[in-house]
């Protein structure tokens, strides 16, 4: 997975979302989530990511940060086995 991707399109969707630049304040919490994020795709060893029954209830920018998690992980899976 690429995660430098993957956190620009966060921060894309809550810099959209906020109408603001505040998430760029966060760049270390947004890179460390999205890094453990990626970490926990990947370890479960399945082409279908097990639902995140927590995901509404995380405040939008973690929300979203999962959203671009999954994006790419689809788009990968599609890369390495299309």
């Amino acid at each position: 997975m690429d995660i430098r991707a993957i956190i620009v399109e966060a921060n894309s969707l809550n810099i959209i979302q906020d109408k603001g630049f505040r998430i760029l304040k966060m760049q270390k919490e947004v890179e460390n989530f999205v890094a453990d994020e990626c970490l926990r795709l990947a370890s479960q060893g399945t082409r279908k990511p097990r639902k995140r029954p927590d995901l509404h209830s995380l405040p939008t920018w973690q929300f979203n940060c999962v959203w671009a998690c999954e994006n790419e992980f689809f788009r990968c899976l599609q890369r390495v086995n299309p």
